[in-house]
């Protein structure tokens, strides 16, 4: 078979596969609405717990055959050949994995709490809310695309209070102030809206367009 057959064969699985794990967290969001049994106020890692035992309660990962892994350490050559310590691997907070044409194809999910405004924790102390904002796009964004979180994936923001547009409004307000626009694109919102929380940008990165998806869960 011609290898550049075999490529486009792959690269459309790879497509399908992302679509099926965009369903899959859906499906999984308004499981956790309806069971209704977390709580807002849970620190970050908690409501992803929360929120990988919801995805693995649904139908649709059954059926489809796709294992969904919580805290992966993603190793590159240079821990796999070169011996850089194991132990300074990156972890995303989840990974979504199934096989197809011979091949595992790979789906990263790195989550962030997110809140319009500042917010006093049980200890007492304050949290400033675009503190949040600024880490979404730090620790998010950037590290799927300076290669610290392999692609394909998305980013969850767990909507947590407040308003999830004026909340876009101010990470996209960071992104410009930081200079960081055009090469981190706007987070949009897709035209066809298949599932309402779902959002994306097209991010620039050696000339080379990079579409990364957004999945704002309010609650």
């Amino acid at each position: 078979m011609n290898e550049n057959f075999n490529i486009e064969i792959i690269g459309g699985f790879q497509q399908s596969f992302d679509n099926l794990c965009l369903q899959i967290l859906h499906e999984g969001y308004e499981f956790m609405l309806t069971t209704n049994r977390h709580q807002t106020i849970w620190a970050e890692e908690s409501l992803t717990a929360h929120y990988y035992w919801c995805l693995n309660q649904i139908d649709l990962h059954v059926d489809w055959k796709v294992s969904i892994r919580c805290e992966v350490r993603q190793y590159n050559e240079n821990h796999i050949f070169d011996g850089f310590s194991a132990k300074s691997a990156p972890r995303i907070d989840m990974e979504l994995s199934r096989w197809d044409a011979r091949k595992e194809l790979f789906f990263r999910v790195e989550a962030k709490v997110l809140f319009e405004n500042d917010k006093i924790l049980p200890s007492g102390s304050k949290t400033k809310a675009a503190t949040g904002h600024e880490r979404y796009i730090e620790t998010g964004v950037e590290h799927f695309l300076n290669g610290h979180y392999p692609l394909p994936g998305c980013l969850v923001g767990y909507v947590v209070e407040g308003d999830t547009q004026k909340i876009l409004h101010s990470i996209n307000g960071l992104l410009i102030t930081k200079g960081l626009s055009p090469r981190v694109g706007t987070i949009q919102q897709k035209k066809a809206i298949i599932y309402p929380e779902l959002y994306y940008s097209t991010n620039q990165v050696a000339s080379t367009p990079i579409i990364l998806h957004h999945f704002m869960l309010k609650f």
